[in-house]
């Protein structure tokens, strides 16, 4: 004992999770463990040990059907996840990592967030679909939700310059990554290409896959997990990937990691819509507590597997509604999420014909459809839904 070894070894994991444990890698390096059980006796043995070795909890959550927790010895991390709602132990392991549990600063002012106008309908390359989401912490800095496309850039600077007191440079505290497909990570290749010296971005947040998926499939858009890193470090700016259960603190602000990839399998998918960070903010507001569910464009089996694990947990005032409204969104999500307010990250127009009226099902692989966004719409407790045009929609 008294950390002769690496308690990440895959022969020492395996060790407690015996036989029937399947493998697989994870993001950024990190090596996962999946096996079904029907008690968390190895997970109890498993943490024993860690403990005995000199490891430190640093991240505890429990849900409804699921406790997290992430254990640290200097840069070696263990995160052990007792998933009863689906009836599985799942372990993710690295050996050497920097973890990000946020940042602080000095509260001086109200926090606000902000849905991005996405300029939709330019010339002769017409889209309905992007995402941005712009939070102004209590301390005057920014955190920021994917962008959207390179159109988006000069808006983002005006706003971000808009809010900054004069003669300073805008502070982000961290860009939130949820995917890697363009209509969400444009705008911030663009940003850096044409405003790094008119701004300070301090860190990156995002969960990309490997290249290759559990089955040796390639998904469909690699950039966050290949270039991205890269880029980032040519700009001198870190790059941290979160584990499920993470709370992480900015001033005025808490952020709940709620799904990354990794917790993804066995379900696999080569479609990086599946592969989305999902996170909850939490902010103070002078009515009180309000949480915003930011669920990325998460569709069908995957936002299942959130109701199962989280089930109660997942209640939330405000829901950005999954794939900007498109597709994907099931009953049993929308049932439990039961949001008073809806944010759509596409056109007014264009989501309203989604839910206006009961269409034909799109068929996903989930046989998820159109038309349960009609159900929310209509049939649940919503009150104010802001689309993203228009200008920037206030949402807090």
């Amino acid at each position: 004992m008294g950390g002769i070894y690496k308690m990440t070894d895959e022969q020492t994991i395996l060790s407690f999770l015996g036989e029937n444990t399947r493998q697989y890698e994870c993001s950024a390096g990190r090596r996962g463990y999946f096996r079904t059980v029907t008690d968390f006796g190895a997970a109890d043995a498993l943490e024993k040990r860690l403990v005995e070795e000199g490891f430190a909890l640093c991240s505890d959550r429990s849900a409804e059907h699921q406790i997290t927790r992430l254990w640290r010895r200097g840069q070696e991390t263990v995160f052990i996840a007792r998933q009863a709602g689906i009836g599985a132990l799942l372990v993710i392991t690295s050996q050497s990592e920097e973890l990000f549990f946020g940042t602080e600063g000095e509260e001086k002012r109200q926090t606000g967030m902000i849905l991005m106008n996405s300029d939709y309908y330019f010339p002769e390359d017409p889209h309905d679909n992007g995402m941005g989401m712009v939070v102004t912490l209590a301390d005057g800095r920014f955190l920021i939700y994917d962008g959207g496309y390179p159109t988006e850039t000069d808006g983002l600077m005006d706003y971000l310059e808009g809010q900054t007191p004069k003669g300073e440079k805008p502070v982000i505290a961290a860009w939130v990554l949820t995917h890697s497909h363009g209509d969400h990570y444009l705008c911030v290749l663009d940003f850096l290409k044409r405003c790094s010296t008119r701004a300070v971005v301090e860190c990156f947040l995002f969960c990309a896959p490997p290249v290759l998926n559990a089955k040796g499939k390639n998904w469909d858009d690699s950039f966050l997990a290949e270039k991205f890193p890269v880029l980032a470090a040519k700009n001198g700016i870190p790059c941290y990937s979160p584990y499920q259960g993470q709370m992480i603190s900015f001033p005025g602000v808490q952020m709940e990691i709620m799904k990354t990839v990794d917790d993804l399998f066995p379900l696999l998918s080569t479609d990086s819509n599946m592969a989305s960070m999902a996170t909850r903010l939490f902010f103070e507001t002078h009515k009180g507590e309000k949480s915003v569910l930011i669920p990325g464009d998460l569709m069908g089996s995957a936002l299942n597997r959130m109701v199962h694990l989280y089930g109660i947990h997942l209640k939330s005032d405000i829901l950005q509604v999954p794939h900007h409204g498109v597709s994907g969104g099931t009953k049993e999500f929308y049932d439990t999420v039961d949001p008073e307010t809806v944010l759509y990250c596409t056109s007014e127009n264009y989501c309203r014909g989604r839910i206006a009226t009961n269409i034909e099902p799109y068929l996903d692989g989930d046989i998820r459809n159109y038309s349960w966004n009609f159900y929310l719409m209509n049939w649940l407790h919503v009150k104010k839904a802001i689309a993203a045009d228009g200008g920037y929609q206030n949402v807090l």
